[in-house]
């Protein structure tokens, strides 16, 4: 490249030589010219202010950014080679937690309902009914208590996640079926999202099934109170239910006979509620026909108390 050979406005003519370093693998930047631009600082300031304070403030940038590049790779490879090290730290650190802060609380679930529902089910170990239970961990309103020394029956369509409880947790008795009021074959889609896959091609709430990519198998429903009875026993009082199936909850809900199998707090999935206009909603109106209070709404959830 030949350079012009008059001096262009707002440049000045400097034969000195820049060499900055640049990162750790060796490589340079060398810049070899006839003129550079004169900072503004200079044309304020006057001859005192020189550009050699620029070149040692971008040489200064390049030392800062080489550090710290340096320190994310030795962080990283600590992590590799002593990730048991880490781990334990962590493990200590969360024991440090809970015995110095006892009101601290960890939430699994999405919305933290297994915070909320702390504040009414108020008893050491219990019993929990969980249809749509999805996840062992992940987004469960349950684990918490499991971890408590609760347990229960977990009921879901999909036969991953219900061996992936059967795994986690054995404890529980997962079963795989679809509930719903009649014991007709019904279309159960399977998503790639587990979360939103259901009964029928609709889902309830913002998160809406996408047909085209879902598989679609025949089932035939199940009555909760069936299932409770075959796998729980008659007459055993159950301190918890949920109710999480996209949609479907109210089919889920009327497939229990109240009168005979009364769980003590019932938290059920309410998309679409609006608390100004309670009588719209088919799950309230079930639920306070047959003794039970609103409690709470989360904006998801709405939490329902038996009433003595």
């Amino acid at each position: 490249m030949t350079l012009p050979a008059t001096k262009p406005s707002g440049f000045e003519f400097n034969d000195s030589e820049i060499k900055l370093g640049f990162f750790s693998d060796g490589i340079s930047l060398e810049s070899k010219s006839r003129y550079h631009p004169q900072p503004p600082c200079q044309k304020m300031l006057g001859p005192q202010v020189k550009p050699k304070i620029t070149r040692v403030l971008i040489n200064l940038i390049f030392r800062i950014s080489e550090l710290s590049l340096r320190l994310r790779h030795t962080f990283s490879l600590m992590l590799t080679q002593f990730g048991w090290f880490f781990g334990t730290l962590k493990f200590f650190n969360r024991g440090l937690l809970r015995f110095t802060e006892p009101h601290l609380f960890r939430s699994f679930s999405q919305f933290g309902e297994d915070r909320l529902l702390s504040q009414f089910l108020g008893v050491t170990k219990g019993l929990y009914v969980e249809v749509g239970c999805n996840d062992p961990v992940r987004y469960s309103n349950t684990w918490t208590l499991y971890e408590k020394g609760w347990h229960g029956l977990v009921i879901d369509a999909n036969p991953m996640c219900i061996s992936n409880f059967r795994r986690f947790r054995p404890n529980d008795i997962a079963v795989c079926s679809v509930v719903s009021d009649s014991s007709n074959e019904v279309d159960f889609y399977f998503c790639n999202e587990s979360l939103i896959s259901g009964v029928g091609a609709k889902s309830d709430g913002p998160w809406q099934r996408n047909t085209q990519n879902s598989k679609i198998e025949k089932h035939r429903a199940a009555r909760l109170d069936r299932l409770i009875s075959k796998h729980l026993g008659h007459g055993q009082a159950i301190d918890l239910l949920c109710v999480d199936v996209e949609g479907h909850e109210i089919e889920v809900l009327r497939s229990l006979d109240l009168a005979v199998i009364s769980p003590r707090v019932i938290l059920v999935e309410m998309h679409n509620f609006d608390l100004k206009g309670q009588k719209n909603s088919p799950v309230y109106l079930h639920l306070t026909q047959n003794g039970y209070d609103l409690k709470a709404f989360d904006g998801v959830n709405g939490y329902f108390v038996r009433g003595k």
